[in-house]
């Protein structure tokens, strides 16, 4: 089993976008109407984001995939070193780099998104997903990733770990407090989709 940084001319694109879009499939169902449409877009905004620089990023964010024996993506990490890019240098890359429709979808997404997940600091790491692929979960693979990113942020410094976890989503808010994270915020999006919410956790480190 190996978790290393995602290397587009080495690792399953498709497999990847099968995970993202696992992360938050009724967003993306509701955006795009069907999965494979969901899934063909997420993963051109993959290729987008790993063969173009982005001269406005920070490389703020690092996205790692889980490999198992034989050479099969099982999973996948992304995290946040201290704060994200900016909404607006978001939107300008999509908007110069993908088709107009996909671009502002995704844009759509950056703003539901900033409506209910967490604020966190410069000296947070931030859970931005996890994902086990559905015929490996139940093996401890979840866990696996989560020490690992707990271990990152010891390694460079960071105070907490902060990750959001939908309000219906019980069992995965279950595993997380066991884990050892806790609630600190509880935010819902009051504009577009009274129904999304997310319970904001941290972890101290």
């Amino acid at each position: 089993m190996i978790l290393e940084e995602f290397n587009l001319n080495k690792h399953d694109d498709f497999k990847l976008a099968e995970l993202i879009f696992s992360v938050d499939y009724s967003t993306f169902l509701r955006l795009f109407k069907s999965r494979d449409l969901a899934i063909s877009a997420i993963k051109r905004r993959l290729i987008v984001q790993n063969t173009i620089i982005n001269r406005n990023s920070r490389n703020s964010s690092k996205t790692l995939v889980l490999i198992d024996n034989e050479q099969n993506l099982i999973g996948l990490l992304l995290i946040v070193k201290g704060r994200k890019d900016s909404f607006l240098s978001t939107a300008i890359f999509l908007l110069k780099n993908l088709r107009l429709d996909l671009a502002l979808k995704f844009i759509f997404i950056e703003i539901m998104d900033y409506l209910v997940l967490a604020k966190f600091n410069s000296d947070d790491l931030y859970l931005a997903e996890l994902a086990i692929d559905s015929e490996n979960q139940g093996k401890g693979y979840g866990k696996v990733l989560l020490n690992e990113t707990v271990k990152i942020a010891k390694k460079r410094g960071f105070k907490r770990v902060v990750l959001d976890v939908e309000l219906n989503n019980s069992v995965a808010i279950d595993i997380y407090k066991k884990f050892g994270f806790k609630i600190f915020n509880k935010r819902t999006d009051r504009i577009f989709n009274g129904k999304r919410g997310m319970y904001n956790m941290e972890y101290i480190v």
